[in-house]
């Protein structure tokens, strides 16, 4: 055993699953406050549509985060938790959003005022993966180094 690896203070699988749980519970009241506040900001309604299309980039964003925390464990920075989960999460919604508004009014007969519910889900998604990412990176980098991921 080489004496300089330290042993980490809390385990790989406490730490996965601690910032998992909060990004499942954070995620869905985003994604769901976000389908509730944006229609009555707009006074608009939500089609199924935008209903389903919210809750699936959440979906993804949950087999993301798996993703990021395991690459925020081997190598803590923040910066890395902030590109490869918020802007990947924001790119997606903002994906999601245009290609709704380009195709919705011509192909599936909705004005594009009706996906105001969508866009404020995506909105609100991103803000809450933006501050989930800051949270996770900070956290990571707060146990310090204790030699996972470094050559031996």
């Amino acid at each position: 055993m080489n004496a300089e690896l330290e042993m980490p203070p809390i385990a790989e699988s406490s730490f996965q699953r601690r910032f998992f749980l909060t990004w499942v519970g954070l995620g869905a009241g985003c994604v769901a406050a976000g389908l509730t506040v944006g229609p009555r900001l707009n006074h608009s309604y939500n089609p199924w549509l935008s209903v389903v299309l919210g809750w699936a980039v959440y979906g993804c964003s949950l087999l993301l985060a798996q993703v990021v925390l395991l690459r925020i464990w081997k190598t803590p920075s923040v910066t890395s938790a902030v590109v490869f989960f918020a802007v990947t999460v924001g790119g997606m919604g903002l994906l999601t959003v245009g290609v709704m508004k380009s195709i919705g009014p011509t192909y599936l007969l909705v004005p594009s005022t009706e996906f105001s519910g969508l866009a404020t889900s995506v909105a609100a998604l991103y803000v809450g993966a933006l501050l989930w990412a800051l949270w996770v990176g900070i956290s990571r980098k707060r146990l310090g180094k204790f030699g996972i991921g470094e050559p031996s």
